[in-house]
């Protein structure tokens, strides 16, 4: 997910506007009551926080919920590097995992992502990027590594061992394993893909968010592919009028998202860590809101983020191999993407899920 290149396109579009005299509209925003003690949410006008504890997503982020604009230090986020928000959003699963299970979390600061460098070549063990492309348990199973250089950066590509594709950085199938290996006993994590529209898929995200895993308060984030899985964001939950997970036409006010991008290198997605964010912003039906979350579904980006090379999801052209088996299909662009807490009936980490909850057998 090459942030820093889209920005300074951006950027540069908005220098070029501003110098025409036009103006972007103020984003839209929505006020919350000032959390309790506990870091919880108090209710808003008819709608209740459901979703995960934020005083363990503050342990487990270093994002302080009171204070969304303010950089964590000395603690697990920001990502340490511009490709890292797959890193750190598993980070973020894991540490969430261990406190849960009454565990110390073992992700605790930015270097546990990964090299401050951004080169894989100085990982060290004891990182996730090292565990991506170490430990056994994460390298295909299904398919042919396929390792190139990545010509505009000189770094590998895949990024990582754990890709199933040439990501610039870590592809969906790198952090659900990732987050399945890393987490205590007894959590699992695969791919979510909604081919079924936004609105369906923002309501799936909300049930899945709100769901107690093993029991009442044990909801676990997930991670979504926005801006065009040019970043990944975990949400924590949602603002609704009643709980998703037992009232499928619950209304969802808004969810709630921690963003790791270093906001410190330039203002991303509302320059916040930790956002509310309206339904309507989410699924991109605000016009006035001039960045995307979950606009626009799963996107190539040029070649930053392809679909599989390999293995029975393999899709699309590769930016390196070319025609795959189904070049005419697509696996994860032009759908939404999630990474999920989920259930040990889907099988192994491998695997993609649909919309419909069925383990998917091809793209």
């Amino acid at each position: 997910m090459n942030v820093l290149k889209q920005l300074l396109v951006s950027i540069s579009l908005a220098s070029l506007l501003l110098a025409s005299g036009l103006r972007f509209s103020q984003v839209s925003t929505i006020t919350f009551k000032q959390a309790t003690v506990d870091s919880q949410p108090q209710a808003t006008t008819n709608f209740t926080y459901y979703g995960a504890d934020l005083a363990k997503m503050k342990v487990a982020t270093g994002v302080d919920a009171t204070n969304p604009t303010a950089t964590p230090v000395n603690g697990p986020w920001p990502q340490n590097a511009h490709n890292y928000c797959f890193l750190a959003g598993v980070q973020a699963l894991v540490n969430y995992a261990d406190l849960t299970s009454g565990q110390t979390i073992a992700y605790p600061v930015q270097n546990s992502q990964g090299p401050a460098s951004g080169n894989p070549a100085d990982e060290v063990q004891g990182q996730i990027l090292y565990a991506m492309d170490h430990d056994a348990d994460m390298q295909l199973t299904s398919g042919t590594l396929d390792m190139r250089t990545n010509p505009e950066t000189g770094l590998p590509s895949p990024f990582t061992r754990a890709n199933s594709s040439h990501d610039y950085g870590g592809d969906p199938r790198a952090q659900a394993v990732a987050a399945y290996n890393l987490s205590p006993s007894g959590y699992y994590y695969h791919q979510h893909i909604y081919h079924n529209g936004v609105d369906a898929a923002a309501h799936s995200l909300a049930i899945a968010v709100t769901a107690p895993h093993g029991g009442p308060g044990t909801s676990q984030p997930a991670l979504a592919f926005v801006d065009k899985a040019y970043h990944v964001v975990v949400v924590a939950g949602v603002y609704a009028d009643s709980d998703p997970s037992t009232n499928p036409n619950a209304i969802i006010q808004s969810f709630v998202v921690y963003n790791p991008w270093n906001q410190s290198w330039l203002n991303y997605l509302g320059g916040n860590y930790f956002n509310v964010i309206p339904y309507d912003d989410w699924v991109g039906n605000n016009p006035q809101l001039r960045y995307s979350w979950w606009k626009f579904p799963y996107k190539p980006n040029e070649v930053s983020d392809p679909d599989p090379y390999t293995g029975v999801y393999q899709a699309g052209t590769d930016p390196y191999k070319g025609n795959t088996d189904n070049p005419t299909l697509h696996h994860w662009i032009d759908q939404y993407v999630t990474i999920e807490a989920d259930s040990s009936n889907y099988g192994p980490a491998d695997n993609a899920i649909d919309e419909n909850g069925n383990i998917m057998h091809a793209p």
